[in-house]
């Protein structure tokens, strides 16, 4: 979404350790988006420093759930909120998110770091069991999605 004539920076492919990092520093990018798997491959580089992401104010993780022990290396390592996000390409984006207030709130509760969050403004979010039934909490189960950006159908 381009607001508020904001500086938009795509790279054209995300090879580590170099550019995603020294792209940060360089552009003065304060908000940035990404995978939890591109965030660990960041931190494993050896070329990551936390100095360089000095100007990020807010991280979005999304695209898979994210072990624990990552997000506890993301908010030790980098200087900047985290925001994660779920949801599905057909959904046109994230449906959930867990933003940092709401985790701070939550914190020393490992078991936060696996929530989807809540969902978002327009969207209706059921967690199943494998009998379709409502999963419990603290249950896994299969992630449902309600809401008017749905795509129909391929």
């Amino acid at each position: 979404m381009l607001v508020d004539a904001q500086t938009h920076v795509v790279l054209p492919s995300f090879d580590i350790p170099r550019p995603p990092i020294s792209t940060v520093s360089r552009e003065g990018v304060t908000t940035a988006t990404m995978t939890a798997t591109q965030s660990q491959k960041i931190l494993d580089s050896s070329g990551f420093d936390p100095e360089q992401f000095r100007t990020m104010r807010l991280l979005l993780y999304r695209a898979a759930s994210t072990l624990p022990n990552l997000v506890e290396r993301m908010t030790a390592s980098l200087p900047c909120g985290l925001y994660h996000g779920c949801g599905l390409t057909e959904a046109a984006g994230i449906c959930t998110a867990l933003g940092p207030a709401e985790r701070d709130r939550m914190a020393g509760e490992r078991r936060s770091f696996l929530s989807c969050g809540r969902p978002l403004a327009g969207v209706t979010v059921a967690i199943r069991n494998p009998e379709s039934l409502d999963a419990e909490p603290d249950e896994v189960g299969e992630f449902l999605v309600r809401t008017p950006r749905v795509m129909s159908g391929y």
